[in-house]
């Protein structure tokens, strides 16, 4: 738009000699551009720019101008003045950052090509500025999104472009239109779709390249600082060479976000009305359910586990147990068996009763598959853990929830046993079965309920921790008072996932250390 009212301007020799083009014009095109804004439903980013625009045409009319990068800042700053909060929504992190990116990189880049041929000016700066931005919002990416996609840096060559002096004022020229002759608006709008529709499948052709697909990414914290500390000191070092030694340091965040304990723990994940358990001991990892239920369009395992896998640093599951195939237990398997290398899965069902999804993924990804057939306790050593005990009270039930795999690993600390969702049946076979050790550390079964026997069963095993995976306020009640009471009674202390969120428990000595991330982590 300034580029056509600048042409149409500059034929007046009376408009130029009154006063230059940019103090005016830009005051003619700033109503359409808080229309276009409007239109896009005020959007952050296109905000941001509106406002940009807006403080530098004011600073123009007084004769000041303002270093791009100061605006920048002057403006996240006011952003977060009107609503702190925004610190926290992607769409302020991407935008600002990227912008950042630019911004750091425009100079540097346009005297580096200052001397190329015209024809490939455009293109080498398009890659360039792609490039910038695509490094400055990386670690929002990883950090929010999980997600590393290269392919993006290839695609913008040809996408920006096409949106920008195609799809979008074809498709805002049509919306105009549309009110004159609907006929015409249609053809407009239907072209613009064309171009966004090639624009979708250029993006799925090149993400599929070897070497541009999009990667899943779930990293520890010290890890995704090293990330943070590596970009900015690629975008830094143009301007200042000393940015490079942030290097150094990364580098050591990367070691030290591998680091591994030895001490066995306990972690069980705020999965809402559901389960998940992780039982890592002797460099192992095994991952006890999965949880789910929440919703079609809520994957567990996408949104809360495999985050919180990553955070811990664990990069591949030694074996996933599946204590009995319903929803609250399996619904987020299928994900973190898809994008966590998985080496056996445990289960008292044969492949072809467990849910179609779920076998097509333990089969795509060559995932040893192992089922327990077994009644009572047997001693097994899944994914290489040695001294793991398996129970089931039955195979035949056609109740699952009697039929769930339990597990038994004696600690320093005392045993820890993990009961599923056993009910009535199975807590009568169980406690009338000699189990393979002391019990310090229970897990409620069926999520506390009343038909799980609470009271008989902590009378009897008399453990000194009980934990309980519930959702918040949940329907079903649970945990059950009765189990509350007669755990005060005999002075068990209960952790809950519903209160308590995430709670990790660590072997010190002989006793259980217990944290938990009630405000943050993984709740």
């Amino acid at each position: 738009m300034y580029s056509v009212l600048k042409f149409i301007y500059s034929r007046s020799t009376r408009l130029l000699l009154w006063q230059p083009p940019f103090r005016v014009l830009w005051l003619l095109i700033l109503p359409m551009l808080f229309f276009y804004l409007l239109l896009t439903g005020d959007a952050l980013a296109t905000r941001r720019a509106f406002y940009a625009l807006l403080i530098t045409i004011s600073l123009c009319l007084v004769r000041r101008r303002i270093e791009s990068l100061n605006l920048l800042y002057a403006l996240a700053f006011l952003f977060l003045l009107f609503e702190p909060l925004a610190l926290w929504q992607p769409s302020f992190l991407l935008s600002f950052s990227g912008v950042l990116g630019i911004l750091l990189w425009q100079k540097p880049l346009c005297e580096l090509l200052k001397d190329c041929p015209r024809l490939c000016q455009y293109p080498l700066q398009l890659f360039g500025v792609s490039l910038a931005a695509f490094i400055a919002t990386l670690p929002a990416v990883v950090f929010i999104f999980h997600m590393f996609a290269p392919a993006g840096l290839i695609c913008n060559l040809v996408a920006i472009p096409l949106v920008s002096f195609g799809a979008l004022p074809m498709g805002l020229t049509g919306l105009l239109v549309s009110a004159v002759s609907p006929a015409a608006g249609e053809i407009l709008l239907r072209a613009a779709a064309w171009v966004l529709q090639r624009v979708v499948d250029l993006a799925e052709f090149v993400s599929q390249l070897p070497g541009l697909f999009s990667r899943s990414l779930y990293l520890t914290l010290p890890e995704t600082l090293a990330v943070l500390l590596t970009c900015l000191s690629l975008l830094v070092a143009w301007r200042h060479r000393r940015a490079l030694f942030l290097l150094f340091p990364a580098a050591c965040l990367l070691l030290l976000g591998h680091g591994v304990g030895m001490s066995p723990e306990i972690i069980l994940f705020s999965v809402g009305q559901g389960e998940s358990i992780l039982l890592r001991a002797a460099g192992k990892n095994l991952l006890i359910d999965g949880g789910g239920l929440r919703s079609d369009s809520f994957d567990v395992g996408e949104r809360l586990l495999a985050p919180a896998l990553g955070r811990l640093g664990i990069k591949s599951l030694d074996a996933v147990i599946l204590t009995h195939d319903h929803p609250d237990h399996s619904g987020g398997l299928g994900y973190i068996i898809e994008h966590f290398d998985v080496g056996e899965f445990w289960s008292t069902s044969d492949l072809v009763d467990l849910s179609s999804e779920l076998g097509h993924l333990l089969l795509e990804n060559d995932v040893v598959i192992q089922k327990y057939d077994k009644v009572g306790w047997r001693k097994f050593s899944p994914g290489g853990l040695q001294s793991v005990f398996l129970f089931t009270a039955s195979i035949e039930s056609s109740a699952k929830n009697d039929r769930s795999l339990c597990l038994y690993y004696p600690t320093e600390a005392g045993g820890i046993l993990l009961t599923g969702d056993l009910e009535d049946r199975g807590v009568k076979f169980l406690l009338e079965k000699p189990l393979p050790g002391a019990v310090s550390l229970l897990k409620a079964p069926h999520h506390g309920s009343r038909s799980s026997h609470p009271k008989r069963m902590l009378g009897q095993l008399r453990p000194e921790v009980v934990i309980v995976s519930a959702g918040y306020e949940n329907s079903y009640h649970f945990p059950a008072q009765e189990l509350l009471e007669q755990a005060q009674h005999l002075g068990i202390k209960v952790w809950r996932t519903d209160l308590d969120g995430t709670v990790r428990l660590r072997v010190a000595g002989r006793n259980w250390q217990v944290d938990q991330w009630k405000k943050g982590l993984f709740r």
